[in-house]
């Protein structure tokens, strides 16, 4: 038998490990950034959790993105490609919301800047909606400032 005639659903819950934490762990293939990619509908690389939800709940809304509601509830997880949420195939674990709720449950989740910094009042502004790290900004100011003094030597 083909796997293409094997109907979608028994596929993806071929490939599906239920998990302690209730994620439904994927052990298909996976991207580097860490989301699982399945043959859905004829079409090849579709991402995980939109198959999912249309197997499992329906259509994906208009507008709307699929958002893995697991990783906005779990306070251990840093996300990024190594993040296990990404590879979570529990329909009820996945949720329609807009892009604009996604980049904020995602941003939520960010405590440290990129070079390791706590993002706490005190260490962090806010410029375009976006947050930035004040330790980074003077480190960054200061470097200009010695390479701009440097050149006038």
């Amino acid at each position: 038998m083909r796997a293409r005639d094997i109907p979608a659903r028994d596929r993806l819950l071929a490939k599906l490990v239920p998990q302690p934490n209730g994620c439904w762990h994927w052990t298909g293939f996976v991207e580097r950034n860490g989301y699982g990619r399945v043959g859905y509908k004829g079409r090849r690389g579709t991402p995980l959790h939109q198959a999912v939800y249309d197997c499992f709940i329906g259509p994906v809304p208009e507008g709307m993105e699929i958002d893995h509601a697991c990783h906005s509830r779990s306070k251990d997880c840093r996300g990024g490609p190594t993040c296990l949420h990404r590879r979570c195939g529990n329909p009820d674990h996945l949720e329609a919301v807009t892009q604009a709720e996604n980049a904020r449950r995602a941003a939520a989740l960010v405590t440290h800047c990129p070079r390791g910094h706590e993002y706490t009042a005190e260490n962090t502004y806010v410029r375009g909606g976006r947050r930035f790290c004040r330790r980074c900004n003077l480190a960054a100011t200061r470097a200009l400032k010695a390479r701009k003094k440097a050149g006038r030597s």
